[in-house]
């Protein structure tokens, strides 16, 4: 592993700007000129989110409206968002509800739920629970964290459903399973009032707890005092009470009660010495962050950050004919979905496998490709000629895809990592994920990072001059060969048999895609 202090000189090449690659011969936007939806759609979030181009949000309204003309799901949501929020456009709840139902009519779980919120503050329609409830429970039967909520919400207080205390904690579990705190705090209340259950609601006090939920925190606290559920502990009921108190409990009820236990701790009994062992505990304490791509997955935000989704973009190739596809780990890691735009269209992509020691992603997408065959990379020498393609900063070079050429400078990458291979390939942002290629076209690595050359100079007093590596595709070997039945799928080798390099580059073209990130 790298010290730190060469860690700073490492950076990632990373995802890029926007946008686009060939789509049956066209570019991104042609596409869209020609009426293609999932083009138009792309097109419209690369504007929206000013990813490779300015943004324009009067242009990005124009192209997410024109694909939610075509039926387009995603777009039909996004237009409701933008009516919703007066975006590009006058706010008008009434057009924001109409698009909802459009895309929600195509289950699509967001817009199931902005509509149930519809219904249940008669915004854009005429209130009415029940129907609330009915779009809610098809969104949270998709997994919405919100919906889920929202209804254990309806089925707790029977607005809109029969009363349901069971029914009520079976959807805040299926929220709580996905980490969600409010969720957890809510199932445990009911398990520790309702279930008369405190061992399980100790269990779910304590994940919301550790996540920095206040309410969860004070009556952790308090069962840990009395010994309800867990063994009794007056540091831990300290600390959690400590915590609860300097947090933002939903009623200020709380925190009165909070603060008696507090008072009752200190003054009659806990030593001198644990309550100092309990507030150090207290000031050391990191809430807990639930994952990023789980939340994006499964959680509804506000309407500007849905807009405003889709992230930033990278390179992926394919390894075999039937749609499987590498790409860095850290294009994809925390994306709530992958895209993967290839000669056949704009693909939804699934992530089959991940290898983070190694920065591998492997995707599946339904669609037939041309693949590149993958080598051994140990047969490959010092001062051997290779080629990268992908897609940099298309914002700025241009719409097509980008091949540059160089050496194997080192058969190892920064501070003599043998994971990697130091090249003289110029990459720039955008190319992650790209294959790296022989002149028979064969794959001997993965474009991964570049030297930062901002500490470089800091450090060394000169910039460097194409210092970039490459993962070895002896460990992508390793990786595809883990997933069962690929391995036999994987094209043979190019033998040494001389090429036009032209029709090398034809075919590592055909095989390379961008990947959209949201």
């Amino acid at each position: 592993m790298l010290n730190r202090a060469f860690a700073a000189l490492f950076i990632l090449v990373g995802v890029g700007a926007l946008f686009t690659t060939p789509l049956s011969g066209t570019t991104l936007a042609e596409a869209a000129e020609n009426g293609d939806s999932e083009a138009q759609y792309n097109l419209g979030m690369m504007y929206l989110t000013g990813l490779g181009v300015p943004q324009d949000d009067g242009t990005g309204f124009r192209w997410i409206r024109k694909a939610a003309e075509h039926n387009h799901a995603e777009a039909e949501f996004i237009l409701g968002l933008m009516f919703d929020e007066g975006r590009a456009t006058s706010k008008d709840e009434g057009e924001a509800a109409k698009w909802y139902r459009k895309a929600a009519d195509q289950n699509e779980p967001r817009a199931q739920h902005q509509l149930a919120r519809a219904y249940a503050l008669g915004r854009g329609v005429t209130q009415d629970l029940r129907e609330a409830a009915r779009w809610y429970k098809l969104a949270a039967q998709q997994g919405l964290v919100d919906a889920q909520s929202s209804l254990a919400l309806l089925y707790e207080t029977g607005t809109g459903e029969d009363e349901d205390q069971k029914e009520a904690l079976r959807w805040y579990l299926k929220a709580a399973q996905q980490g969600d705190a409010e969720a957890q705090f809510h199932a445990g209340l009911i398990l520790k009032d309702g279930l008369k259950d405190p061992k399980n609601a100790v269990r779910l006090f304590r994940s919301a707890a550790t996540q920095g939920n206040a309410d969860a925190q004070i009556l952790l606290g308090i069962m840990c005092a009395y010994g309800s559920g867990t063994p009794k502990n007056y540091v831990e009921a300290y600390k959690w009470l400590s915590l609860g108190v300097s947090g933002q409990a939903e009623s200020d009820d709380a925190q009165e009660l909070a603060k008696k236990h507090l008072a009752a701790l200190e003054t009659r009994l806990m030593t001198r010495e644990q309550i100092a062992e309990a507030q150090r505990a207290s000031v050391e304490f990191v809430p807990k962050a639930q994952p990023s791509s789980q939340q994006a997955r499964s959680r509804t935000t506000d309407a500007a950050d849905q807009i405003n989704q889709l992230k930033a973009t990278g390179t992926a190739f394919a390894v075999t004919k039937d749609g499987y596809l590498l790409t860095n780990l850290h294009v994809v890691g925390a994306s709530s979905r992958v895209k993967v735009s290839t000669s056949s269209g704009i693909r939804l992509a699934t992530i089959v496998k991940t290898d983070q020691e190694h920065d591998v992603a492997l995707l599946k997408v339904d669609s037939k490709l041309a693949a590149l065959p993958v080598i051994d990379s140990s047969s490959v020498r010092l001062g051997q000629t290779v080629f990268a393609i992908g897609f940099p900063n298309v914002g700025v070079q241009g719409l097509k895809p980008k091949l540059t050429k160089g050496e194997i400078s080192s058969l190892a990458g920064i501070q003599d990592d043998d994971r990697y291979f130091q090249i003289s390939v110029p990459l720039q942002p955008g190319n992650s994920g790209g294959p790296l290629v022989d002149m028979h076209g064969n794959v001997v690595g993965i474009t991964s990072a570049g030297l930062n050359a901002a500490r470089a100079l800091d450090i060394t007093g000169s910039l460097p001059q194409n210092v970039n590596y490459a993962v070895k595709s002896a460990f992508l070997i390793g990786f595809l060969k883990s997933v069962p039945k690929l391995a036999a799928r994987l094209p043979p080798a190019h033998q040494s048999m001389e090429r036009p390099f032209e029709d090398v580059v034809q075919e590592a073209q055909g095989a390379v895609a961008l990947v959209l990130v949201y």
